[in-house]
């Protein structure tokens, strides 16, 4: 969750980041680690792809303070995000999508959203089933 907070939500370059989330995440307390959880919209996996166990924040969707960071799926058509990080890199399709362009920082906007979600980024539109717009967590913006 310390690499998640500090890469997705302070902007720290991904591969510098270790030795700062291994000392936090020793020092932060039961509570703040489920903020920080219900924050990042209770991710799955950290930065590397391992999974990241759920907590009780996870089982009970229990929270004191507002998710910042959203499953694409969960827009609605004409909101935008910018994309804070995909999960399930091993999925064939998410390769794809990096070589498109649909990267972390990217500004997108939902075009589209049954039957399946239509997103514009930069100069590329694209269709993605909902499994796919599952595993693509984004940050609202107005």
């Amino acid at each position: 969750l310390t690499e998640r907070l500090l890469v997705d939500v302070l902007g720290m370059d991904r591969s510098k980041v270790d030795a700062d989330a291994c000392k936090l995440e020793h020092i932060i307390s039961k509570e703040l680690e489920e903020n920080i959880c219900t924050l990042l919209g209770h991710p799955k996996v950290c930065t590397h792809g391992s999974p990241i166990m759920p907590g009780e924040c996870c089982r009970t969707n229990n929270s004191k303070i507002e998710r910042i960071i959203f499953q694409l799926s969960e827009l609605a058509y004409g909101e935008n995000g910018i994309v804070a990080y995909l999960q399930a890199a091993d999925h064939p399709f998410m390769g794809k999508l990096f070589s498109l362009g649909l990267v972390p920082g990217v500004k997108i906007k939902v075009t589209q959203t049954f039957p399946a979600f239509v997103l514009e980024f930069e100069e590329t539109q694209i269709a993605v089933e909902k499994i796919i717009a599952d595993n693509i967590y984004v940050r609202r913006i107005s």
